[in-house]
């Protein structure tokens, strides 16, 4: 049976600030509410056997379905032409206990595992079949017991062949009510994955105490307190954050010798915190204006596909309007051509730009179509376009402003980087960030996109002037050959360098238990290399005439490659493997013989490996 990490999911109920107020309970128990951004219509979702029709709790052990025969599961409900596929075929099966110490057991039987058997034992011991859930057909599964104030959940995600493309399904199956609650969809190319969720009200602060009046004797802090549900794929991958927006509530404090006073309180409706964080505090108190609706009674709401920001606090406030231009692109899978207009309002400016999505403005959507962020790191802000959004992943094009000419250029578009090529590709498309991330001291521009447990891209972009984005590292990881995990490391300037290029088994790099222990340290070694290189730590081999360059953190790994005493090495990790006693270093060909054409042509003039920490000491 192949093991799969079961991911506890931890409810917090947490805050940034003394300001964030605890989630009410009836927001906790109204999962359409909490998690709307996640609720996708599914028509496969029949449910379980007790929404069809009341099912009683039999009495059993789970350990005895297995012998069971057509007779029970036609008389528990079971559909007559799929019994012999639910005879036939055993799959996965997850045991969990709450916090009365109650056992749930989860049997996934049937072709592909498309019934979900759940078991609860009682107080007592005595165990019951209270229900079979419905899938879609999936061809793998994990699962959770999620418990919160509305009760126990039983979190199920599938991948299987579904509806078409649309192959990845979670569920939100309560033991209480003993119903499907919500049925989430995940787009195709977004594979198989345990989730983690967390939900958090969390409070944004804005720091700088901005001077937004003239008073120079009062200042104003300003918090921005909402929901936000994080998923991760796994505990030891990064989290990403989807605000549920039904409302922000904003908070303005004057502060002054005198101390800290709440001057305004105001419910948002429908605007993120990243919009609102945008405004003044003229513009937040404001009730003529018409973009926002609040506790005091109902406003004129303009378009909700209308947004407002700032590039520059020198710059008009700007209006972001997008619109279908009804327009597709020719590719197979057929994208939205969507137009945003930009109009300055005190009308000094107007521009229209162009750009593919996935997306519609007719769609629901947690993340706004339009938004400004600084990306360039010139101090003004940019243009991000939502592309396409997941339940993990989220994409936008961009568009950079233009100090010069005081407006925005052309959407982005450059080559790519074809993996399986290893060369970046002659056609120009339209460049999207995937949870983008910046890190201004590096000037750095992070397009993080994990694709499922097996495969990841992460691209770190400096910026060749303020305009040309430069790919500067790639790393990538994904499922080679049958148990095989590959990851490269290119680094791309004048000309291209592979880091690394290298392939692992796959139970060393995530794992026999899923913990991803190597997997994580990998990924946090890529970072460190693309962030923080010039700082990175010099060793030499030494107290041995040569050692081995060892692929993997063992004695028995292959050797990539004989390093000769007084040779040099870069850390990129230190005390890791067995008894924290390898270190994991990069070898640099060139420093020590003359390179071959090959090599040159190749980009493969480095090797990364691990050293048994007692042949190494630091080089002075």
């Amino acid at each position: 049976m192949k093991k799969i990490l079961v991911c506890v999911m931890v409810l917090l109920l947490t805050c940034t600030s003394a300001f964030a107020q605890e989630i009410p309970n009836d927001e906790i128990n109204n999962w359409a509410v909490m998690l709307k951004s996640l609720i996708a219509s599914n028509p496969n979702c029949k449910g379980s056997l007790n929404m069809v029709k009341p099912f009683q709790p039999i009495q059993m052990e789970a350990s005895s379905l297995e012998a069971k025969g057509r007779a029970f599961y036609a008389e528990i409900g079971i559909a007559t032409d799929l019994i012999d596929d639910v005879i036939r075929f055993s799959g996965e099966e997850f045991h969990f206990e709450d916090n009365q110490e109650r056992l749930i057991t989860l049997v996934f039987r049937g072709y592909e595992n498309d019934h979900c058997f759940v078991f609860e034992k009682n107080e007592q011991g005595v165990e019951y079949l209270v229900d079979v859930v419905y899938g879609s057909y999936p061809s793998s599964v994990s699962a959770d017991l999620v418990e919160l104030k509305g009760g126990r959940y039983l979190l199920t995600n599938v991948n299987g062949h579904g509806s078409g493309s649309m192959a990845n399904w979670t569920s939100w199956y309560s033991l209480e009510n003993r119903r499907v609650e919500l049925y989430t969809l995940r787009e195709a190319y977004e594979s198989y994955y345990p989730v983690v969720a967390e939900v958090v009200t969390k409070t944004n602060v804005d720091h700088k105490l901005s001077g937004n009046r003239s008073d120079a004797e009062t200042t104003e802090l300003i918090t921005y307190t909402y929901t936000t549900v994080y998923t991760s794929f796994n505990e030891t991958r990064n989290q990403y954050e989807t605000v549920v927006d039904d409302e922000c509530t904003v908070r303005i404090y004057h502060s002054s010798e005198n101390g800290l006073v709440l001057i305004g309180e105001r419910v948002f409706d429908t605007y993120t915190p990243a919009i609102l964080e945008q405004k003044s505090v003229d513009e937040l108190m404001n009730d003529e204006w018409q973009l926002v609706m609040d506790d005091q009674g109902d406003h004129d709401t303009a378009s909700p596909n209308a947004y407002t920001g700032q590039v520059h606090p020198s710059l008009p406030m700007l209006t972001l309007t997008v619109t279908d231009t009804g327009e597709r692109t020719t590719e197979l899978i057929e994208d939205n051509i969507l137009q945003v207009t930009i109009e300055a309002l005190d009308g000094s400016m107007h521009q229209t730009l162009i750009w593919e999505s996935r997306e519609s403005p007719e769609s629901d959507r947690i993340v706004s179509l339009a938004r400004l962020k600084d990306l360039n790191f010139d101090g003004y802000s940019d243009l991000l376009l939502l592309a396409a959004e997941g339940a993990q992943n989220v994409y936008f094009a961009f568009s950079l402003w233009d100090v010069e000419e005081q407006q925005f250029r052309s959407v982005h578009r450059d080559c790519v980087w074809l993996r399986e090529e290893a060369r970046f590709s002659d056609e120009v498309i339209q460049i999207e960030l995937c949870n983008p991330e910046i890190f201004p001291e590096q000037q750095i521009l992070l397009s993080s996109d994990p694709d499922g447990l097996y495969y990841t891209r992460e691209i770190f972009y400096m910026f060749d002037g303020s305009y040309h984005l430069t790919p500067k590292y790639i790393w990538d990881v994904y499922r080679d050959d049958d148990g095989m995990i590959r990851e490269t490391m290119v680094e791309y300037m004048t000309r291209l360098v592979f880091l690394w290029d290298e392939t692992y088994p796959e139970d060393w790099y995530y794992g026999q238990d899923g913990s991803g222990v190597v997997a994580s340290e990998r990924r946090n070694a890529a970072h460190e290399a693309a962030l923080s290189w010039a700082q990175k730590k010099r060793m030499r081999v030494a107290n041995v005439d040569w050692v081995n360059l060892r692929k993997q953190d063992s004695k028995a790994s292959p050797s990539l490659a004989k390093i000769n005493e007084g040779e040099n090495v870069t850390v990129l990790v230190d005390a890791c493997g067995p008894d924290n006693g390898w270190v994991r270093v990069l070898y640099s060909l060139g420093e020590h013989h003359t390179l071959s054409q090959d090599e040159l042509d190749t980009g493969r003039t480095t090797l990364t490996g691990y050293i048994w920490h007692s042949f190494l000491e630091p080089v002075e």
